[in-house]
């Protein structure tokens, strides 16, 4: 009688733990940008991180925590980014207003920031909460940071500023209602800097700009 030795698999190596789980965040962020929570499907998510729905599984308990864990990593990797970016320049407050505007209004036309933009706002429920979640984590530094600059440059400049954060939270409204309407239609950095321009100006001198 032929005795047949199987040859057991060893356990895969930290290297192969941490490419499947790159292959696997990877492909679930690229799947809901592109078909929203809802369309993504756990058995696309595997096929195409390479992996099967067992693997994927074993991961991550169903496609509420895998969006979690995508939108964690997705945070972790835009900090590094953000960290890294020198946003606020210029010698007054205004000018570096606008200077901001335009780099904000220019980061608007990247399509993994649309397609993020349309994910936080087509999730809903517990998925959704999760997705708002790096909407927060994009807004939220940005707000902080900018009512700091307006608080310090306002008070060099003698001009009385009593809620540094509103002025903040007003003026990125003022920019995504912008974006909103104008960045999926140009690609222009001249069309960034007028329009960046025009908030600021209305910003500080109100109705003489309308």
């Amino acid at each position: 009688m032929t005795t047949i030795t199987r040859q057991r698999r060893g356990r895969p190596s930290k290297a192969d733990v941490a490419r499947i789980d790159r292959q696997i965040l990877d492909a679930a962020w690229n799947t809901f940008l592109e078909l929203g929570f809802e369309g993504a499907t756990i058995e696309l998510i595997a096929e195409r991180a390479g992996v099967t729905k067992t693997t994927l599984y074993l991961r991550h308990a169903d496609k509420t925590v895998l969006l979690h864990a995508t939108v964690t990593d997705r945070m972790k990797t835009w900090s590094v980014q953000y960290d890294r970016y020198e946003w606020f320049r210029g010698t007054s407050l205004e000018e570096r207003l606008v200077n901001l505007g335009t780099r904000l209004l220019h980061a608007a036309g990247n399509p993994e920031l649309l397609a993020t933009t349309r994910l936080t706002q087509g999730t809903v429920g517990e998925a959704g909460r999760i997705a708002r979640e790096l909407d927060r984590f994009i807004r939220e530094p940005m707000i902080e940071e900018l009512a700091v600059d307006i608080a310090e440059c306002a008070l060099a400049e003698g001009i009385a500023v009593r809620d540094p954060k509103a002025i903040a939270r007003f003026f990125i409204g003022m920019l995504e209602s912008m974006i909103d309407r104008h960045a999926p239609d140009y690609d222009d950095p001249e069309r960034h800097a007028a329009l960046s321009r025009q908030v600021v100006a209305i910003l500080f001198r109100g109705q003489s700009e309308w």
